[in-house]
């Protein structure tokens, strides 16, 4: 049984995936078009941004649909958190750029997470946003100098950094500890690679974790290793749907 999949955005990522023949691609939705009905695809993969995820795949799921996003920072709203679990579908986060998070989702299942953080750094031209000011900006693009543009609560840098923060709204996802979970931005000239440091502590345990990335050629604000993370995900949902077109060793993936 072939397993369809509809991609909402068209960007790197999206071109990404489009280019995949192991893929059933059925779709690929830019800001204008319309989403098929649900009954018409077995996976909406959202590459899109937040906002993606407010307008268009929040309904999808409400109506039925089976979502993969990719934008996770859309969930540090809570409202958003509870129209999907109160959903007729059921909507999957990817791992995306960071590692761990199955642990610190295990150390939430087995009691309170006390408290978790994650500081990520990357290159200072990067993290470039409309709200700064002309002064912060002129130091971030002459990019010789280490600053830390955000620290608090994961939900609040996330809002300041709503693509490159997704990663800190993953980590409070997978801790269940919203109140709990800060984040630090740091615009770092030695960022080749961006790096994030996960820390969690909970009844069952703790976890340090520090992942480095290389910056995707086609969009430096994003990292290299994202798109395998999705098509990891992809295989996994596929897998338990019950797909037979994908090779045996997709399998792996589940794990």
């Amino acid at each position: 049984m072939a397993f369809r999949i509809v991609i909402l955005g068209n960007g790197n990522l999206a071109r990404h995936l489009a280019d995949d023949p192991t893929l059933d691609i059925v779709g690929v939705i830019g800001r204008g078009d319309e989403l098929p009905p649900v009954a018409d695809y077995d996976l909406l993969v959202e590459v899109a941004a937040p906002d993606a995820v407010v307008e268009r795949v929040v309904p999808a799921v409400e109506a039925g649909a089976t979502a993969l996003i990719v934008s996770v920072g859309a969930l540090a709203d809570a409202d958003i958190r509870d129209r999907i679990r109160r959903a007729a579908g059921r909507a999957v986060v990817t791992s995306g750029a960071v590692g761990g998070l199955d642990f610190v989702r295990a150390l939430a299942l087995s009691g309170r997470v006390g408290a978790a953080h994650i500081a990520s750094s990357k290159l200072p031209g990067t993290l470039i946003q409309p709200w700064m000011g002309a002064e912060l900006v002129a130091r971030l693009r002459r990019g010789d100098e280490r600053i830390v543009l955000a620290s608090g609560t994961a939900e609040h840098v996330a809002s300041l950094f709503p693509r490159s923060a997704n990663v800190a709204v993953a980590v409070a996802l997978s801790a269940d500890a919203w109140e709990r979970t800060t984040a630090e931005m740091i615009a770092d000239p030695a960022a080749t690679n961006t790096t994030h440091v996960i820390t969690a502590t909970g009844t069952a345990g703790s976890i340090t974790c520090e992942v480095s990335n290389l910056p995707s050629p086609a969009q430096p604000r994003s990292s290299m290793v994202v798109a395998s993370a999705i098509m990891r995900s992809i295989a996994a949902i596929a897998a338990l749907r019950g797909d037979t077109t994908r090779p045996v060793r997709d399998l792996l993936s589940i794990i």
